[in-house]
């Protein structure tokens, strides 16, 4: 069995065994201390799922992991990638004072092709919203090119996912129920060039795998 990324058919379990494999490794970065974790929100489309999970590190510290799992052909389920960061990290820009904001984490992952194919992207990325009381119902993320990526807000909580490239930086549009746009931010800035190598996942972010 793969003790990194064994075949569960329970996205929550399919977690857990991630983390055990972080907490097992005393070197490992933001290890968790697995007693006190919680799986708060999790937003799931077709195949694939986001799950919001808390915790603290092994020296006490609070931390939050966003965990982003496929869905494989016989139901298993594997997390693709984990990404995370310290409570004290998040912090709201000055220009943002008082409108809502995303906390975006994710990123551009590519890899060789089969034989006759050009590089496979998969673009995926997620986060929450912290909306100050001005009910943000949906976000769109438009790219350099114009190219829009749109989801609603469930459990305070977005998810986008495509099995194409996006290009880097995206800038974040939050609209609330009226459909006006009340804020928009950057997101996701471009990836130092060392990271464009294959099986490299690009964005900013705390990566973990």
């Amino acid at each position: 069995m793969n003790t990194f990324n064994p075949k569960v058919f329970d996205p929550k379990e399919a977690i857990l065994h991630r983390m055990r494999y972080y907490a097992s490794r005393s070197s490992f970065p933001m290890a968790p201390n697995l007693a006190t974790i919680q799986f708060l929100r999790a937003r799931t489309h077709p195949m694939h799922q986001m799950h919001y999970v808390k915790c603290e590190d092994t020296m006490g510290q609070p931390c939050f992991y966003i965990c982003f799992l496929n869905q494989n052909e016989d139901g298993s389920w594997s997390v693709q990638t984990t990404l995370g960061g310290y409570e004290s990290e998040r912090v709201q820009s000055s220009a943002l004072q008082g409108l809502p904001w995303i906390d975006l984490r994710g990123g551009q992952r590519s890899r060789p092709g089969g034989q006759g194919q050009g590089a496979l992207h998969e673009f995926y990325a997620g986060g929450e919203i912290i909306d100050n009381g001005l009910g943000i119902v949906r976000v769109r993320l438009i790219e350099p090119s114009g190219h829009v990526l749109e989801d609603t807000v469930q459990d305070g909580l977005v998810l986008f996912w495509e099995d194409q490239y996006i290009g880097l930086p995206l800038t974040a549009e939050l609209y609330n129920q009226a459909n006006e746009l009340v804020s928009s931010q950057p997101v996701l800035s471009v990836p130092p060039p060392e990271s464009l190598s294959p099986e490299r996942f690009q964005g900013t972010f705390r990566p973990l795998r």
